[in-house]
């Protein structure tokens, strides 16, 4: 079991090395994922095609049923593109300077369907259920004044407007599940619970040593959090983060 675990964690690594790279220039298309992937990502799966953010760009290609892939479009946004997130039928791009919301028409190009624009900041999205959260870091990252947790309402997309914004310290990636929000923020992992109306209950904080959490997949039960020396494993229940069931140490 510890041996399947840690090729899977392995296996993980390896996508968020390619996927979850800071500020990463690269344009790495990859068929591994599933349309699951942490807020950090440079590109997803969604409605058989890869869809990939390249500096101003979005590069969509289709999956041929030889598993190979042949370029459809490309989308000028004409913005600096940072995050890419699959929502229900929708995309989410983080940018420096907003959360853009892309659409397929009816021949499977993407379109912009509405822009929430935000001060200059490192810029990661996730949505669920009507509702968006970005993280807004300026510590370290590009001129500004304070790091912010939003929350946005995103029920009807082509109308997005801000619900609630908190401080935060340091904010990286973030990750939902259900009706609970876990935030890699002031040097540890923060999980929140969240109802419509955006606002946010902290339900517990978790520190790793050595660790400082960049980025979350969410599963059910489990959290795969990728941080500065590593990939972890680490559990939860409703209410609390319940522990660190396992590693991949890469210092």
């Amino acid at each position: 079991m510890f041996q399947m675990m840690k090729k899977l964690l392995a296996f993980l690594l390896l996508i968020f090395v390619f996927a979850c790279a800071e500020d990463s220039s690269e344009f790495v298309p990859n068929l591994s994922g599933t349309g699951v992937g942490g807020s950090l990502a440079k590109f997803t799966i969604s409605n058989n095609q890869v869809i990939v953010i390249n500096g101003s760009e979005v590069k969509q290609f289709d999956i041929l049923p030889s598993d190979e892939l042949s370029e459809k479009h490309t989308l000028q946004i004409f913005r600096q593109l940072e995050t890419i997130f699959p929502y229900e039928d929708k995309i989410l791009i983080g940018s420096t300077a907003a959360v853009i919301f892309l659409g397929f028409d009816a021949d499977g190009l993407l379109t912009i369907l509405s822009t929430y624009d935000h001060l200059t900041a490192c810029d990661p999205v996730v949505a669920s259920n009507g509702i968006a959260f970005s993280t807004l870091k300026v510590t370290d990252c590009r001129a500004g004044s304070d790091d912010l947790l939003e929350a946005i309402d995103i029920s009807d997309i082509e109308n997005p407007t801000v619900l609630k914004v908190y401080s935060t310290e340091s904010p990286f990636g973030l990750a939902i599940r259900g009706s609970s929000l876990f935030v890699c923020e002031k040097g540890g992992l923060t999980m929140y619970s969240f109802n419509a109306e955006g606002e946010l209950i902290e339900m517990d904080f978790l520190t790793i040593d050595g660790a400082v959490p960049l980025d979350i997949i969410a599963n059910t039960g489990y959290l795969i959090v990728r941080t500065t020396n590593g990939i972890y494993n680490v559990s939860y229940s409703d209410t609390a983060l319940t522990g660190v069931l396992g590693s991949f140490i890469t210092d």
